[in-house]
């Protein structure tokens, strides 16, 4: 294919995105996670005032990331090659993420469209598992990438850097925002995580807070009063006054987007480095416009929960195609990466089997998975406070249902009564039992001390009740007497071995995320939630959800045998390994393949990137000349000696 040919080609492309835009602008009403019309507070009062932003509704946006991506990565010669099917298979998952939301039948089907988007985005999951185990198994080099004009892909990176950026400016405040926002200044103030003591604001990732206990510092959120006209600071003490408030909507809150930019700089700069890694002259421009211009991005910049494992996903890949350290960053940041996503460890033995067959770098990556360990011990002991375990929570997950009902009476006397258990546990137990009982039967406090406490409690013990055999560990509180029974239980731990507080601080973040105390529903119902219906967890859903898991974890044993029996050492098989592994996890996970599809789509984007130089041919073997023939010496002369010779006179 011609240089002229392709310009012609990718600028028609062009032109169709642009109509695209033109036709049905406003045509569908975004999804419940980007409203379509932002609060006033989001929006510079000039933009409002000019109308400058056009309306690009969801679908919109969606039809212009199909444009984009072909745009992109579509090239005629040749045209049947895997990576055109890779850009066409990104093309169409724009296209079924516009279509996610359609509620209504398709004409000429039983199913309606948002049926047909799950079942279509399930299969785009599966074909990039394939391409991680295609990619994994191949012998070949990687043949270098074609890519559109330096000028298109500078434009279609600055209109997807704008989208980009207009999005983090103006989106709401998204649910795992929120939850930062409190959690910061808890931790903020504090110097201790959330759990425990916000119990409508705990369910997010240590991390979370993490990152907001640092934007509220730099960016104070302020909450305007009516009669006085000016902002003031919300801080952990005052919080009784803004919790009341409705501070989700008119407060600045512009430490939220702080957390938000900053987490997406930084993709960037890891997507960045990749491209770098295997200079692919090009390569950098076309990934970040491929990645800002996806429409499960935008969807996600606005919430840390989503963007933060992202992050820590993209750098653990890209510490590891560094040389030297890369191994022992590389790991680290992968077990952080399991903080803020549980799924993101199955990856951890493929990058160990990785680099255990690259000599010294073995040693890096072991140095970095004790170094991880070590992280996480220590964040947890000094971290977090341990809480009381939940009726509804851990004492469920480990099949203990509290014998012993507590409750407050005249602000200042505790009573514990025997509560009726039932004789058999309903429903399908879970694989983790084992594990929820281990931690919840480690704790031994009990609740007698509370009398001997540095803030003593006074309890009514009755008659049918032995008060030196009750444990914290058996009482279901009432909310009431939580906060009293909760300072008296951490008062115990004070007296505890560091190994208890340690498993007691597990115990309290796990059951916050498992098992948090005020469920929300997703914005997104997720693919098995959709298919099964309510109640999901019953019946042979339950069986479907656990053979995905096991799956997985199957999935991510034999990538890391393959890699490490097969001597598959180039940073493609690294890349084939991840893709294959996160893959499978995101079938796996709760909410499927239909949304948080941001965990995968870098290490997706980096297939653009990938190349590799042929082997130089091996000449064949020539044959040595022979040795010339030596020249024949011309017969010796043989001359006869005449005499003198006499003149005659």
């Amino acid at each position: 294919m011609s240089t002229g040919c392709a310009k012609r080609v990718g600028l028609v492309v062009v032109m169709l995105a642009l109509g695209t835009v033109v036709v049905t602008a406003a045509a569908a009403p975004p999804p419940p996670s980007m409203p379509a019309t932002r609060p006033a507070l989001d929006a510079p009062a000039a933009l409002r005032a000019w109308e400058f932003w056009p309306d690009l509704g969801w679908s919109t946006l969606c039809w212009l990331a199909a444009a984009v991506t072909l745009a992109l990565t579509l090239h005629l010669r040749p045209v049947w090659s895997l990576r055109n099917l890779d850009g066409v298979v990104l093309a169409g998952t724009c296209l079924l993420l516009a279509l996610r939301d359609t509620t209504g039948p398709v004409a000429g089907w039983t199913c309606s469209g948002q049926w047909w988007a799950y079942l279509g985005l399930t299969a785009v999951a599966l074909y990039w598992l394939v391409r991680g185990v295609v990619l994994l198994l191949t012998t070949k080099p990687v043949a270098r990438a074609e890519f559109a004009s330096s000028g298109a892909r500078l434009v279609l990176l600055v209109v997807a850097l704008v989208l980009c950026i207009h999005r983090i400016a103006t989106a709401p405040l998204s649910a795992g925002a929120r939850d930062g926002i409190v959690g910061g200044l808890c931790t903020a103030a504090s110097g201790k995580l959330p759990y425990g003591d916000a119990a409508e604001f705990e369910s997010r990732s240590p991390l979370v807070y993490l990152v907001y206990a640092g934007a509220v510092q730099v960016l104070p959120p302020t909450l305007a009063l009516e009669r006085e006209g000016y902002g003031q600071r919300m801080t952990w003490e005052n919080r009784d006054w803004w919790l009341a408030a409705p501070w989700e909507e008119s407060a600045d809150l512009a430490a939220a987007r702080l957390a938000n930019a900053v987490l997406f700089v930084l993709l960037l700069a890891g997507l960045g480095v990749i491209s770098s890694r295997w200079r692919a002259s090009g390569s950098s421009w076309t990934m970040l416009a491929l990645f800002c211009i996806f429409p499960g991005t935008l969807e996600c910049l606005a919430r840390p929960e989503v963007m933060l494992p992202a992050v820590l996903l993209t750098w653990s890949f890209a510490f590891a195609l560094l040389a030297g350290v890369g191994g022992l960053l590389a790991t680290l940041c992968l077990i952080v990466a399991g903080i803020a996503w549980p799924w993101a460890w199955l990856g951890l033995p493929v990058l160990l089997a990785h680099f255990w067959r690259r000599g010294w770098h073995g040693v890096g990556s072991t140095l970095g998975l004790a170094a991880g360990v070590a992280l996480c011990a220590c964040g947890l002991y000094w971290l977090v406070r341990p809480a009381l375990p939940r009726a509804d929570g851990a004492l469920a997950l480990a099949g203990l249902p509290p014998p012993y009902a507590a409750r407050l009476v005249d602000q200042d006397t505790l009573v514990v009564d025997r509560r009726d258990v039932p004789a058999t546990d309903s429903g399908s137990k879970p694989w983790s039992r084992w594990g929820w009982r281990m931690l919840v039967e480690s704790e031994s406090a009990a609740l007698k001390d509370a009398e001997q406490a540095p803030a003593p409690v006074r309890i009514n013990w009755p008659y049918s009740v032995n008060g030196s055999t009750v444990l914290y560990r058996q009482l279901d509180v009432s909310e009431s007497a939580w906060p009293v029974v909760q300072t008296t239980y951490r008062a115990a731990f004070g007296q505890m071995s560091k190994a208890t507080h340690l498993l007691a601080a597990t115990r309290t973040v796990l059951e916050a995320a498992w098992m948090p105390a005020l469920a929300r529903e997703p914005a997104i119902p997720g693919a098995l939630r959709y298919w099964a219906g309510a109640p999901h967890a019953t019946g042979e859903w339950v069986f479907v959800r656990r053979g995905a898991k096991a799956m997985a974890g199957l999935l991510a044993v034999w990538v890391a045998l393959a890699v490490f029996l097969g001597r598959r050492v180039r940073p493609r098989h690294l890349l084939g390994g991840l893709l294959t592994i996160a893959a499978g996890a995101l079938l796996a996970s709760e909410g499927g393949a239909v949304t948080n599809l941001v965990w995968v789509l870098p290490l997706v984007v980096a297939l653009w990137a990938v190349q590799e130089r042929p082997a130089p041919p091996v000449p064949a073997p020539v044959a040595p000349l022979p040795d010339p023939p030596s020249p024949v010496e011309p017969p010796p002369r043989i001359t006869v000696d005449a005499g003198p010779t006499i003149t005659p006179l």
